[in-house]
């Protein structure tokens, strides 16, 4: 593999990556409003949309850790309905790292 290409490619995802952590920063508040809420279908369905899309593109951006936390978050709002409990444990987790993700910048 050429390094040089290497290179260019992670060049081109750094403005990506960036939009995405942006994204992830106006996310966090949304998920923590919406977590006591996990019992209602409304906000369920928001809660999977907004992690639905985290669960797609960290890997891409280089934090697989934050896409398997929000797969596991989308699992268990899809096919658990009503593990509320279990759903709020993943989604604290997966604030968690949002924060970290966030902080670093």
């Amino acid at each position: 593999m050429n390094w040089s290409t290497v290179s260019d490619l992670e060049d081109r995802l750094t403005p990506l990556r960036l939009r995405f952590i942006e994204r992830l920063h106006g996310n966090l508040p949304a998920l923590l409003e919406l977590r006591p809420k996990l019992g209602d279908d409304a906000s369920r369905t928001e809660v999977i949309a907004i992690v639905h899309k985290i669960a797609g593109m960290a890997g891409t951006m280089g934090f697989p850790d934050l896409g398997a936390a929000a797969r596991k978050l989308e699992e268990c709002l899809v096919d658990r309905p009503g593990e509320t409990a279990t759903a709020r444990a993943d989604l604290d987790d997966l604030a968690d790292r949002i924060t970290a993700v966030v902080a670093k910048g």
